[in-house]
């Protein structure tokens, strides 16, 4: 029997017996940090039917018929040498003399002396001055490789070539599944279709955990799969770019403009740090905050009218080299990656995917027995660079 009140009826609590009081807004947010990597990729965004826009495309897009996908790229002869003991000119090595043939002539960079190479036995040369001044050297002297000289109706030039060097990935299967009872599906929702945001949900989720795999992911040790004792199967995986760098360059724990204007863009190989590149730089939120305090410390305030902002937006960076955009990037912000970042020419990378198996819906996997509805996302995906890694380039210890 209902009890008597003698006050002012008030809100009852939400589990109390009763009409539900709760005033839910429309809007569902996603509070996801993005995928910029995938948001450059050829052909718009990935995610289709969630908030994020693409920008223009940067990365492109190729279709392989096989999981394992390969390419070649030429790395030219070497024309470079360091000395390692230096005697005299008729007997000094070198830390390496791949790329030499006898008869080359050669300059060390330290005094512009000059010789030809008479001979070679293995990294140990034999040599004769060229010119009035006796060809000199010290350990860790850099030699450079000019043209051969030969003589007068020579025969028998000594051949020197180099083949392609070959480089491979692997697509790797991705699927994400969500699933819902067929009693749930159709109840009413806060916020408007449930199992429908379920499924968008379901997309961004996917996605943000593949891009880190595009970008730490690596591949089996050897072979095309792994192998998995406890679970009994074998798979795939792709190799990321962080991985598939072959550039390293340790900042010091103390990086500034002047490094990544000189310093870091003469550690990258000649290729990419041609002038006329925009450089895309994947990082973490310190350090993309270091860079915008590098601007701000330049910039001089001399308005004294009233300003709505203070420091100054630098989309990109002018270098020696090429210029380089900073995108914050949020697998680089989490946990020892933080003072790490990764420069590449989005030119030079490629989105592999299998066949008809790019990332697609895939509806109605539930079993014929199951009371529900059962959807995934899948790809059978992978990243690739047509340098083999040499245009990508490592920084460590940023800060």
């Amino acid at each position: 029997m209902a009890t008597y009140s003698t006050s002012a009826v008030t809100t009852p609590a939400v589990s109390a017996t009763g009409t539900l009081q709760r005033t839910v807004d429309d809007k569902i947010r996603h509070l996801f940090p993005g995928n910029p990597i995938l948001l450059l990729v050829a052909g718009g965004s990935l995610a289709k039917g969630t908030d994020f826009k693409a920008e223009k495309g940067l990365i492109s897009k190729r279709r392989v018929n096989t999981p394992k996908y390969e390419v070649f790229n030429y790395t030219p002869l070497a024309i470079e040498f360091t000395v390692a003991t230096f005697t005299s000119v008729a007997s000094f090595t070198v830390s390496s003399a791949d790329g030499l043939t006898e008869k080359m002539t050669i300059v060390n960079t330290a005094n512009n002396t000059t010789c030809r190479i008479s001979s070679i036995t293995s990294t140990t040369l034999v040599c004769v001055t060229v010119g009035s001044t006796t060809f000199t050297a010290t350990a860790d002297d850099v030699l450079v490789v000019m043209g051969p000289a030969y003589g007068e109706n020579s025969s028998t030039p000594y051949i020197l070539s180099k083949d392609e060097d070959n480089y491979y990935n692997y697509c790797q299967i991705f699927r994400f599944p969500v699933a819902i009872s067929a009693s749930a599906r159709d109840n009413p929702h806060y916020g408007g279709n449930y199992w429908t945001r379920l499924k968008a949900r379901n997309i961004i989720e996917g996605l943000r955990k593949v891009e880190n795999s595009l970008i730490w992911g690596n591949r089996a040790s050897s072979g095309d799969t792994t192998s998995d004792s406890t679970l009994s199967d074998t798979f795939r995986t792709t190799r990321g770019l962080w991985n598939w760098a072959t550039v390293s360059y340790p900042a010091g724990g103390s990086m500034d403009y002047e490094k990544l204007s000189n310093d870091l863009i003469l550690a990258m190989s000649e290729y990419a740090r041609g002038q006329g590149k925009t450089c895309v730089m994947p990082c973490s939120q310190k350090v993309n905050g270091q860079m915008v305090q590098w601007a701000q410390d330049k910039m001089i305030v001399n308005d004294s009218k009233e300003i709505d902002e203070f420091g100054a937006a630098v989309e990109k960076y002018r270098t020696s080299g090429p210029l380089i955009r900073p995108i914050v990037h949020d697998s680089f912000t989490r946990g020892s990656n933080g003072p790490k970042a990764l420069v590449f020419d989005p030119e030079d990378i490629e989105y592999v995917y299998l066949r008809d198996r790019d990332f697609q819906p895939r509806n109605g996997i539930q079993t014929n027995s199951t009371d529900g509805y059962e959807d995934e996302i899948f790809g059978e995906i992978g990243i690739n660079s047509l340098t083999g890694g040499t245009g990508l380039t490592q920084i460590t210890n940023w800060y």
